[in-house]
């Protein structure tokens, strides 16, 4: 009986060691390549891009290397260009170390798909794949679709001279395109426009999104962004102080015709509804002799509106900048110009509004 015993307690033990090893080779194999996946862009030139970011990743005790590697072509691997920035010893299975990365010689006005890698003793593995676009010499910029837009400096900001018309976020994927009008009013998720449904409307103006569409903080091209409302600020304080009033005073906001472009703006009172003989334009106003405008170089556009209810509205009249934060929930601030007033000023409306975007550099 004893040995019997003995036996079964012998087997159980021998069953544990096996189950131990057999555990043991399963967390080994379990334990794969790095990964590396987080970086920002700090700037780009027509030649250049600058990176940064942190490599926080989670590896097993060793020496790593890394960087970025990028191509024209999608998904590059170590074979295309590369850097090799990246080499950590990790202590504790993490790594959470910064740096920066300058990615030189490139051709100017040029797409290029970028991502990280690591590797260590089991292979090598890549982050999420990044697309940005070199700019060109004469200063512009394009976005996902190709789409090239020419920029302007004003004080420290460089801005889009026209408004976005991008169909994809930049990682290449699609926004809804959303032409009835009672799902516009209702939808909830990202969507975009042409004003009146109307393709041929994209080259001058560009889509209108709703505000969904501007959080998900991808609508921008890499190295570029919505512009918050303090952008807006910096932007109006820079062309108040500079004599950009439409008196040339430095004082007061009245800096609307120096922000519009000198065509497409309604002249005169032509709207046909006498109801609205109010909003006639006066002296300073934008629709005030229209070619006094844009002394700022900023060429703004009247898109108009895609209202929450579905309906388009007020193409000719006024431009509608979605700002790239949300003041309270359902709600979102923007930016607007009208051609019967001499200021630039905000406010908020409902998200499922459809309003234009222009974009300011990252840097």
């Amino acid at each position: 009986m004893k040995k019997q015993k003995h036996f079964v307690i012998s087997n159980i033990c021998l069953l544990l060691i096996l189950l131990s090893i057999f555990i043991s080779c399963n967390l080994d194999d379990s334990i794969t390549e790095a990964t590396v996946d987080i970086f920002y862009i700090k700037s780009i030139t027509d030649t250049t891009i600058i990176l940064e970011g942190l490599d926080n990743a989670q590896y097993e005790v060793g020496p790593i290397k890394g960087g970025v590697c990028w191509s024209t072509s999608e998904n590059p691997t170590i074979a295309n260009s590369r850097t090799t920035d990246i080499i950590t010893s990790i202590k504790d299975g993490v790594s959470s170390n910064y740096f920066e990365i300058s990615l030189t010689r490139l051709a100017s006005s040029t797409r290029y798909y970028l991502r990280a890698y690591a590797t260590n003793k089991y292979g090598t593995s890549y982050g999420r794949q990044v697309i940005i676009s070199t700019l060109t010499n004469t200063g512009s910029v394009l976005d996902i679709d190709g789409n090239e837009y020419k920029t302007v400096t004003i004080g420290d900001q460089t801005w889009m001279v026209e408004n976005l018309k991008t169909t994809r976020y930049n990682d290449g994927t699609s926004i809804p395109n959303i032409t009835d009008g009672n799902t516009w009013s209702k939808i909830k998720s990202p969507g975009y426009c042409w004003y009146n449904n109307d393709s041929t409307n994209k080259t001058i103006y560009g889509a209108l999104y709703n505000w969904y569409t501007i959080e998900t903080e991808m609508l921008a091209p890499t190295g570029w962004r919505v512009p918050s409302n303090e952008d807006w600020k910096t932007l109006e304080t820079y062309l108040i102080a500079h004599g950009f009033n439409y008196d040339s005073t430095t004082t007061d906001n009245k800096i609307a015709k120096s922000l519009a472009a000198t065509t497409g703006w309604y002249s005169a009172r032509e709207m046909g509804e006498d109801e609205l003989w109010f909003m006639a334009p006066k002296e300073g106003d934008i629709g005030y002799d229209i070619t006094t405008n844009n002394s700022s170089g900023f060429s703004a556009r009247p898109a108009g509106v895609r209202w929450d209810n579905g309906d388009f509205a007020y193409k000719g009249f006024e431009s509608f900048w979605w700002c790239s934060w949300n003041v309270t929930e359902g709600w979102a601030y923007f930016r607007k110009l009208d051609y019967y007033r001499n200021d630039l000023y905000g406010m908020e409306y409902p998200t499922n509004n459809g309003f234009s975007v222009r974009c300011v550099r990252n840097y």
